[in-house]
């Protein structure tokens, strides 16, 4: 039977193990309900500017841009593999490792050369074992991050593409559904096209929860068709609100993943919590067993003592 110091020390070590662990759960459940709401305040801002593209596209449809039309096909992809840069969140930057291992290996059985652009720490000393090229590796984004925090990541994505580095982008990340349930998603990034910015939009509702009261009413509604002039030109808009939205387009993938990342996180500590409070009943079980064999023993002695003196 152990010893009752020894079990006392166990108790107050998981004692303030669980201190630890609860004070993570109510950090990262503030942290998961703000990168929620930022990212559903920035929905409607992303829907009016998708609604000026396709006007744009609509009224003039000579117009061409970069980031728009299709690329020979030349078979290189970059992927952006979003992943945490800190631990103790469950099995989420493990999902994301499998998903790429799926990816990979799909695309370069086709033929594909495969190059990437890394956000988050937790997923580069995987990836510099399999020999794929890493153009950038960005940090520091998976608390409150701003636009402007991205725009190195979104700036880096698309020199690629014009420099022909790269085909076509794709992201990998992790989609926040609920507090309960994160998905691994694929996402096109480039070359532009309506439907995934539009898809990108209608995911960031969720399906479940508070969040499903809010509706769009900030959102433009579309206009019947009329004329318009454009100033400077339609081509020179076009050229400065495609790189936008793309910064929008990544800005929101990094709000999801970073969403889903704080969640995974508070189920994880409030799992590692309610283990403690097991293991805690436990041993006080334990405690009481030894302290009540402590005492019989020593009653046991006393009694054979006081036998021996008759």
């Amino acid at each position: 039977m152990p010893n009752t110091l020894d079990i006392k020390r166990r108790q107050r070590s998981v004692k303030n193990t669980k201190q630890v662990t609860l004070a993570m759960q109510m950090v990262a459940a503030s942290k998961m309900r703000k990168s929620q709401t930022v990212a559903l305040r920035s929905r409607p801002f992303a829907q009016n500017s998708m609604s000026l593209l396709s006007s744009i596209k609509t009224r003039s449809p000579g117009l061409r841009n970069k980031f728009l039309n299709n690329k020979s096909h030349t078979k290189k992809i970059l992927a952006m593999v979003v992943t945490s840069d800190k631990g103790l969140c469950g099995g989420l930057n493990s999902s994301v490792i499998r998903e790429c291992k799926s990816f990979f290996a799909e695309y370069q059985k086709g033929g594909y050369t495969i190059e990437l652009i890394l956000v988050g720490s937790k997923s580069r000393a995987l990836f510099e074992k399999t020999g794929l090229k890493i153009h950038n590796v960005f940090k520091g984004v998976g608390d409150y991050v701003d636009m402007s925090d991205i725009k190195p990541i979104s700036r880096a994505i698309q020199g690629a593409y014009i420099n022909s580095r790269a085909d076509k982008v794709i992201a990998i990340y992790t989609e926040f559904i609920s507090t309960l349930k994160q998905k691994v998603r694929r996402r096109q990034i480039l070359p532009v096209t309506e439907s995934i910015f539009s898809d990108l939009v209608d995911d960031i509702k969720p399906s479940v929860g508070k969040f499903t009261e809010i509706t769009d009413k900030g959102t433009a509604k579309k206009s019947a068709p009329g004329d318009y002039i454009f100033e400077p030109s339609a081509k020179q808009i076009l050229k400065t609100l495609v790189p936008f939205l793309i910064d929008i387009y990544v800005y929101h993938i990094i709000l999801e993943s970073n969403a889903s990342e704080h969640s995974a996180r508070m189920v994880a500590m409030k799992n590692a919590s309610d283990s403690a409070d097991k293991i805690l009943k436990e041993l006080t079980l334990s405690y009481n067993k030894a302290r009540q064999a402590n005492i019989t023993k020593e009653l046991a002695e006393i009694t054979a003592g006081s036998e021996a003196l008759r």
